[in-house]
């Protein structure tokens, strides 16, 4: 995978990768994402914060962009219908689609 691809939007950048670029030089996860909101946060933004309250936001912040990208792709409400599910049958879906899109060993 090539750096290019990301630069050219053919490829959408990780998010954790997104949020390690936020904890080193300070541009926002949800910016590099979405292209949405403020480029840059203060330098300081994670300054009093305790590593549970830093997990806390990181994963507050890949949650919203995995519900953005859900409603990108109009599938908001195939989710909502999958968690309507009884446990027995979200098992049997979840066991359908892994082997559905099972990963091929190398």
């Amino acid at each position: 995978m090539s750096f290019s691809r990301y630069v050219n939007g053919r490829r959408e950048i990780p998010v954790e990768i997104a949020y390690r670029l936020q904890i080193q030089f300070a541009y926002s996860a949800i910016w590099i994402c979405l292209g949405e909101g403020n480029k840059k946060l203060s330098k300081s933004f994670t300054d009093g914060l305790t590593p549970k309250q830093l997990a806390t936001v990181a994963e507050f912040e890949q949650d919203r962009i995995l519900l953005h990208r859900i409603n990108a792709v109009g599938a908001r409400d195939l989710i909502e219908r999958i968690v309507e599910l009884k446990k027995r049958d979200q098992e049997l879906l979840r066991i359908t689609f892994n082997r559905l899109f099972e990963k091929k060993s190398e």
